[in-house]
């Protein structure tokens, strides 16, 4: 057997772009494009002009409009049709495939020891986000009951996903089989791996027999082009007379990366992305790569774009062997000449790159795009779009089909895997080259000198910039070095009673407060965000003499409290709590309630939500009280009055602001405010540790913010904390926080042991690991980190008598805290799927980084990411990634 067919070297998109394998001309025009894209952020950055410089330069257009013309009116000669997603459903209530597979966890085990090397099963704990009413099975009620994970050497990139139904869970008793695959990941030597491992429990010929009556429930097709930048694809959407609906990814005001042409959530579409920032995106993101290495990738690849056509068949599913019926096709997609972006206007332009799609026909968006200026152009210039050949696309498309069915039901004519050729398979995977992309990336801890100055300390205690913003990781002295900024302002002048220090709990206030008292000086005004907010107002206003808040501690119970009362009386249905995230939601965002309200509700529930909000207010009114959101929009309000802004800021010269990364955009609005007003603002924080999304903290925001008012931006990477072995782990979750995170540094004394990590398969058998952990460090300053209430709630009485109470709390109660020890379980033994991919990683961040000493994980025996906008097969949970960190973490 040929190593191009034991390999996948070929298939692996680092190798199908790699520079060397292309043509000089594509290495010479990738040279001048691939410096477009940002390694820091994976994405084009924000300089228009340096984009438009690339973009309507007439030589990069004219290659790239050869190019396209190439791929798209020749592709029989460049072009390559592959299969990028399939899901196959099969019926199995009426045969015995699932009792096959299921017998002594048969589907788990492979059947020669060649083979187990090579290919792992696994069970997940649960069956993810499959049951979907776009897909078939969905549609027809199939209810899975179990999931496994197929792949080759564990590696999650080679993976196929297994779902089962036995008919327990659903009223049909509905047995079925599904399997989602991404084929264009694998050789066909690969494939048939697993394919054979099936048929070997099942039985040749009822395998066979079941594949013949297997549907196809979802099909992507498409192509890449390698040489052309996605930059310079822009759809003529007046030949798309069907499609109605569109997306760009970023959302907002970010160049656009990849653009859906349809309704991505509700119908058939296309997709037009970069494929080469996309895939290096997730790869450095899966394993925890540094900007420097992810450059060094992207070096060495051409720039290339990729066009798929998703589709989903719905209530009616084509059987495999008839899916050279299915109408998947481009027709309706053609791409306007590069030739014609010169000629465009630069705003227009400017305006397409970040919006390529089609919004909702008769919009005013849709009004808006500037792809109508493009064709007004192409008409005058007489320069038609580029459509994909179709006779070329289906005889192609026919080809394709007909030899993934022979793969997949082990007729192709080719060598079958067998012991021989799948144990020079192992031995291939072990000393490829591309076998070694799929490593984490775990730097060594640097060090500082502690006799030398801190640079960016200094410039951050001693900036006379009207905007200081100061990041710092975990155990930087961020909360300190905010002391010494206000004391470092009263020794050069300014009066204690102008300097004010706000943080966002009453319990950060009080911190606040007692390290002025020791060691300091200086005596600030220190408060809360809020409560400063009404005393200002009271002061400033004779009307609000008497208003009190609603709730006089951090949580709002008091507010639910009346609202319930409200509920009761109107005899609604909705919930207080619900009430008050769309209130929470709406004033911190800064939208509109009705907005808000039927996104997190539904439409059904919007106007007794409204109802509610109406008495609601009308009680604050009467009775003079204030929610905590009321005081920061009324205080904004307000002090868009010159003569108010002046006065508040010849009584306040300097704000000192922690938790910056709390901030929401309500706050942000006012901050603004108060900038212009004269007061010069301090801001301390650490956007790793934004944990509160579900109150409406909007780090990005405050990026943005930063930028735009030309702030003095100081970094603090000296970190005091923890010990150098702590510090290699929470250094490398950090680069999952999304935030471009820089490494911390540490003392050359700071030695300590490795962290410990052990799994359970339930979290009612966490007291064995937890009292090891508790007697080997004697039981002192030790927490215990979880998710949720419930958990900690469970917890408490899992171990009585083995911990005091207090020392079980959550990880939000616990941000800000230090200890000599720490244990953090797995969130995934809530059960629940609460937080996105950034959420659940910046809480792992904010957890980890609380002992100075030593820390153990218990983690979930789970595989399954456990993110809300996770992809079932694409994202590890992070937790499951530091189980593989060699040299970073030990087990106990």
């Amino acid at each position: 057997m040929s190593d191009a067919n034991l390999s996948f070297e070929d298939i692996h998109w680092s190798n199908k772009f790699a520079a060397h394998k292309h043509k000089p001309s594509f290495k010479k025009h990738s040279e001048i494009i691939r410096p477009l894209i940002q390694t820091r952020d994976f994405s084009y950055g924000s300089d228009a002009e340096k984009l438009l410089s690339v973009i309507q330069d007439k030589q990069m257009c004219a290659a790239q409009a050869r190019l396209l013309e190439r791929y798209l009116c020749k592709p029989k000669q460049y072009l390559t049709l592959d299969i990028d997603h399939i899901s196959i459903f099969i019926d199995c209530s009426n045969n015995s495939v699932v009792e096959k597979l299921l017998d002594n966890d048969a589907i788990c085990n492979p059947k020669t020891k060649t083979r187990a090397t090579v290919l792992k099963v696994k069970e997940e704990p649960n069956v993810g986000k499959v049951h979907k009413k776009r897909y078939y099975d969905g549609k027809i009620g199939v209810k899975y009951t179990r999931r496994f994970s197929m792949t080759l050497f564990d590696n999650t990139y080679k993976r196929i996903q297994l779902y089962l139904a036995d008919g327990t869970a659903s009223t049909s008793n509905r047995k079925a089989l599904r399997l989602d695959i991404i084929p264009s990941r694998f050789s066909d030597f690969e494939l048939q791996i697993f394919f054979q491992h099936l048929s070997s429990i099942i039985g040749n010929t009822q395998y066979k027999q079941v594949i013949r009556h297997a549907k196809c429930q979802r099909l992507d097709i498409g192509f890449n082009m390698p040489g052309v930048s996605q930059l310079f694809l822009f759809v003529d959407h007046a030949n798309n007379q069907s499609v109605k609906a569109g997306a760009c990814f970023p959302n907002g005001d970010a160049f656009a990366e990849t653009t859906y042409i349809g309704d991505r959530k509700q119908a058939n579409h296309y997709i037009v992305y970069d494929k080469v920032l996309k895939e290096l995106k997730k790869h450095s993101e899966r394993y925890g790569w540094t900007h420097r290495r992810s450059s060094n990738l992207l070096r060495k690849c051409i720039v290339a774009s990729r066009v798929e056509r998703r589709h989903f068949f719905g209530e009616k599913p084509l059987k495999l062997s008839n899916l050279h019926d299915a109408k998947i096709d481009f027709e309706g997609l053609s791409f306007f000449n590069p030739k014609l972006l010169p000629k465009l206007e630069k705003p227009k332009l400017v305006r397409l790159l970040k919006n390529k799609s089609r919004r909702k026909k008769g919009s005013e968006t849709e009004k808006l795009n500037a792809w109508r200026a493009l064709r007004r152009i192409y008409i005058a210039q007489k320069l038609p779009p580029f459509r994909l050949d179709t006779d070329w696309y289906s005889n192609a498309k026919t080809k394709l089909i007909d030899h993934f069915l022979a793969t997949i039901t082990l007729t192709a004519k080719n060598d079958a895997p067998n012991s021989k050729t799948l144990e020079q398979y192992r031995h291939w995977w072990q000393r490829s080259e591309t076998n070694k992309l799929f490593s984490f990336d775990v730097r060594p801890v640097r060090t500082f000198d502690p006799f030398k100055p801190d640079r960016a300390w200094q410039r951050a205690v001693e900036s006379s910039a009207p905007l200081t913003i100061v990041y710092g990781g975990a155990g930087t002295g961020k909360t300190r070095l905010m002391a010494e900024r206000a004391q470092y302002l009263a020794d050069n002048g300014v009066p204690d009673n102008e300097i004010t220090c706000l943080s966002f709990t009453n319990a950060a206030a009080d911190e606040l407060n007692q390290r002025f008292r020791t060691g300091f000086t200086v005596r600030p005004n220190v408060s809360t965000f809020t409560a400063w907010c009404g005393r200002q107002l009271k002061n400033l206003f004779p009307e609000y003499k008497g208003y009190r808040y609603i709730a006089d501690t951090d949580d709002e119970s008091g507010k639910v409290e009346v609202l319930n009362k409200i509920i009761k009386d109107l005899k609604a249905t909705i919930s207080a709590s619900d009430v008050s995230d769309v209130l929470s939601l709406a004033y911190n965002d800064c939208k509109s309630i009705s907005k808000c309200a039927e996104p997190t509700l539904g439409k059904s529930k919007v106007n007794e939500c409204l109802e509610v909000i109406k008495h609601y207010e009308k009680y604050k009114k009467v009775n003079r009280l204030w929610d905590f959101e009321d005081v920061v929009r009324e205080l904004e309000r307000r002090i868009k009055d010159k003569t108010t802004a002046e006065t508040l800021g010849r009584k306040h010269k300097h704000l000192l602001l922690d938790e910056m990364q709390d901030t929401n955009r309500a706050q942000i609005k006012l901050l603004g405010r108060l900038l212009e007003s004269g007061i010069e603002l301090t801001f301390v924080g650490d956007i790793s540790q934004s944990i509160y999304g579900f109150r409406g903290s909007r780090p990005e925001l405050l990026t943005k913010f930063a930028k735009n008012k030309d702030a003095n931006v100081c970094h603090l990477t000296r970190q005091y904390r923890a010990s150098k072995q702590l510090l290699m782990l929470t250094n490398f979750v950090r680069q999952f926080t999304g935030t471009g995170s820089r490494g911390l540094r540490v003392r050359p004394d700071s030695d300590g042991t490795l962290p410990h990590i052990c799994h359970v398969d339930r979290l009612d058998n966490v007291l064995k690991p937890i009292s090891a952990f508790l007697k080997k460090h004697h039981n002192t300053d030790t927490l215990i980190l979880v998710r949720t209430n419930s958990m900690v709630k469970k917890l408490k009485t899992t171990l009585k008598g083995l911990v005091d109470p207090e020392q079980v709390i959550t990880m939000h109660r616990a941000k800000g805290l230090e200890c000599q020890n720490c244990i953090v379980i797995d969130p995934r033994f809530s059960g629940n799927v609460i937080d996105t991919k950034k959420e659940f990683n910046r809480l792992i961040y904010t957890a980890v980084t609380r002992p100075k000493y030593n820390l153990m994980l218990i983690n979930s025996l789970s595989n399954t990411h456990y993110y809300k906008d996770g992809i079932d097969h694409e994202d590890i949970n992070i937790l499951d990634v530091l189980s593989n960190l060699e040299g970073a973490i030990q087990s106990p």
